[in-house]
């Protein structure tokens, strides 16, 4: 209630500020202090007539007399109330005890219809399962009789789809060839018939002949050999060990990166020039956070002969000789791949069978090859991939770019591991490199300008010089002894005689 002279309600949170609220707030304790006294007050004058205090007298006993019947009154009405109320619990309890058995009675209907149900599943499934379980050996071998009918017939499909895919392969491969004109030619001198591969009409260097052919020859018929090389390898659908980069761009002359450098996705500036970006990292390059300095092409092409390179610069000469090793060695796996064992004993091969390249590659895509194996013609006569023997390898069968002789898959890497020069790539380089380094300690080299060779002719007739001679005296001359007396080539390999057996060679005692 609001106060009259403050003019607001009281509540617990505000102070009094004047009496008036302070006896407003104790006024409702005071009345109910008082309505509890007159009940206390009322109990006692109760008490007091029910019993009595003093000794029986006729007043007294008339009074006792009323008392006595006013007790007997107010005690029956007791009885009535106290029967009254344990009525009324009764009551209460029985009401209770209905609800309660309804709950039960409820309870029992929902479980004896859950049970009904489960009953009727349980019936339906005993039902399921004895025509499930009837004939059933029967059923299950005609299931799966038809099970592996169509698994054989999709294998047969599968293997028909990927022998036509290798055929495909196997032609393009050869018309490539054809197309490139690789191809092999045997001549007879001095009793010994030797074979001469060519591609589009240069001849192929042999690794161990490389001192002895010129630098244009060289990077041609190399040149060649890339081009034929990335083509096959598309068409075989194989990504060669050592990464082979064309003639691009900005990029004129073929270079190859080592095994562990190779397919790094970044473009990788000519050997000798520098990237277009060499001021500092590019964006992409920070962001991508490929901070590596870029991998080492090496080169497939030379620009002086390759004994003069190796006393002015053997760094180029060494990078020289391991990107053409690298290069036969690329031929070699690619060989192995397609099933043709370069070994010229019949073992795993060895350095030196890695060193003919055009051999190698003729007898891959050029040489006769034996008639197909044919296909099965029923696809139920076809056996199980698990159960049929290992076919022998062929050209067109393993690849990168199939799931069915896929070359990564556990056959393919057991038919790859037991070739030893797989991971002997750099004992090949050494190989190579120990060998052209001791034929070039084995013969002696000399380049004579047009004074020197002016000088051995003066005490020559004169009359007798030649046309080639005269020729030979505009230009150096390159003088060759060979060590290992073979014969040279018509198609820049000039021939090996002799010490002293030829008059274009000048020896210089040591």
């Amino acid at each position: 209630m609001q106060c009259d002279i403050c003019a607001r309600r009281h509540a617990s949170r505000l102070p009094f500020n004047c009496a008036t609220c302070a006896r407003n707030v104790l006024y409702e304790l005071r009345l109910e202090n008082a309505g509890t006294l007159i009940d206390r007050e009322a109990l006692g004058r109760q008490v007091e007539a029910s019993v009595p205090l003093g000794g029986p007298t006729d007043v007294e006993k008339s009074r006792a007399g009323a008392v006595d019947q006013n007790l007997l009154r107010n005690s029956n009405r007791w009885d009535v109330e106290q029967a009254t109320a344990r009525k009324e619990e009764s009551l209460e309890r029985i009401q209770e005890i209905q609800i309660q058995a309804n709950t039960l009675r409820k309870d029992i209907e929902d479980s004896r219809a859950r049970i009904a149900k489960l009953k009727a599943s349980l019936a339906q499934r005993r039902s399921d399962y004895d025509s499930i379980s009837y004939n059933l050996l029967a059923r299950r071998a005609t299931t799966l009789d038809s099970a592996e009918k169509s698994i054989k017939r999709i294998d047969h499909r599968w293997n028909t789809l990927h022998t036509r895919t290798a055929e495909a392969r196997v032609f393009l491969c050869r018309e490539a060839a054809n197309l490139y004109g690789l191809k092999q030619r045997r001549r007879r001198k001095g009793g010994v018939v030797r074979e001469d591969y060519t591609i589009c009409g240069v001849a192929i260097v042999d690794l161990r002949d490389l001192n002895n052919a010129s630098p244009a020859h060289i990077t041609t018929s190399i040149t060649h050999l890339c081009h034929l090389l990335i083509l096959i390898s598309h068409y075989l659908s194989l990504r060669l060990p050592a990464e082979i980069t064309l003639p691009h761009r900005d990029y004129p002359l073929p270079t190859i990166f080592t095994p562990s450098s190779s397919y790094s996705a970044r473009d990788v500036p000519f050997p000798g020039t520098s990237p277009s970006n060499s001021s500092g990292p590019s964006p992409s390059a920070s962001r991508t956070g490929d901070l590596h300095p870029l991998p080492h092409p090496r080169p497939l092409f030379l620009e002086k002969l390759l004994p003069v390179l190796a006393k002015e610069d053997p760094a180029a000469y060494s990078l020289f000789v391991e990107g053409v090793t690298l290069l036969a060695w690329d031929v070699a796996w690619l060989c192995r791949t397609q099933g043709l064992n370069i070994s010229s004993n019949g073992g795993s091969g060895t350095w030196e069978d890695v060193c003919p390249l055009g051999r190698n590659l003729w007898l891959l895509l050029a040489a006769p090859v034996p008639s197909p194996r044919p296909l099965p013609t029923d696809a139920t006569s076809t056996t199980s991939s698990k159960s049929q023997p290992p076919l022998p390898v062929t050209l067109g069968q393993y690849s990168h770019g199939t799931a069915h002789s896929f070359l990564i898959s556990a056959p393919a890497i057991e038919y790859m591991r037991n070739w030893k020069l797989l991971h002997g790539h750099m004992k090949i380089v050494d190989r190579v490199k120990s060998a052209l380094l001791g034929e070039m300690a084995g013969a002696e080299w000399e380049v004579l300008d047009e004074r020197e060779w002016v000088g051995e002719s003066e005490g020559a007739d004169p009359s007798a010089k030649s046309a080639a001679e005269e020729e030979a005296g505009k230009r150096p001359v390159v003088i060759v002894a060979g060590a290992r007396g073979e014969g040279g080539d018509a198609d820049g390999v000039s021939e090996r005689t002799k010490p002293g057996t030829s008059g274009w060679t000048k020896l210089k005692s040591r």
